[in-house]
């Protein structure tokens, strides 16, 4: 954490049999940018440009953030979409208790310190490709084709600061720092 400000989120990371399995879906749908299985993660809080002072104190607090780990199921599948376009398809997660309390936590703490954070509803996914701008209907076939795959699932014992480059081809996530759960 040495530049000034550093775009950064707090999430979750995927085993590597997770990614495998969730790579392995990938394909059927022209245009899409899939995630590179090193990137797929599940964001718990997203806090855009921080300040170094910030992410500081910040990991200081997380650091002393105290939860029992737990088990995750990965679940289904949908988009994100606006008006019948999506810009993005993703796995989703089945309902977790531990997992809303630390992301409750996490939006606690933040706004105590006052970190700025997006304010949207905490959904829990995993998101696998990015589209320009794709009509939801066309999505509904790979979806329902998928519908009773399974998916993975996986013990959670840590979540992570993330930092995030944007570059041409999509973000670049990063591990910055691990808290164990």
């Amino acid at each position: 954490m040495t530049n000034d400000k550093m775009r950064c989120f707090l999430g979750l990371s995927l085993p590597d049999e997770a990614c495998r399995q969730l790579s392995m879906l990938k394909g059927g749908l022209p245009g899409a940018r899939w995630l590179e299985p090193h990137n797929l993660h599940v964001t718990l809080l997203f806090m855009g440009e921080l300040a170094n002072e910030d992410l500081q104190e910040l990991d200081w607090h997380l650091q002393g953030l105290s939860q029992a780990s737990f088990h995750l199921q990965l679940q289904g599948f949908g988009s994100f979409d606006r008006s019948g376009l999506c810009n993005s398809l993703w796995a989703g997660v089945a309902p977790c208790e531990p997992l809303t309390v630390l992301a409750k936590q996490l939006r606690r703490l933040a706004k105590r310190l006052n970190i700025p954070y997006d304010g949207k509803k905490f959904h829990p996914h995993v998101t696998l490709a990015r589209f320009s701008v794709r009509p939801r209907a066309a999505l509904l076939p790979w979806i329902e084709e998928r519908a009773g795959e399974p998916m993975p699932s996986f013990v959670v014992d840590a979540f992570h600061l993330y930092s995030s480059k944007l570059q041409a081809q999509g973000a670049e996530y990063r591990i910055e720092a691990s808290y164990a759960l």
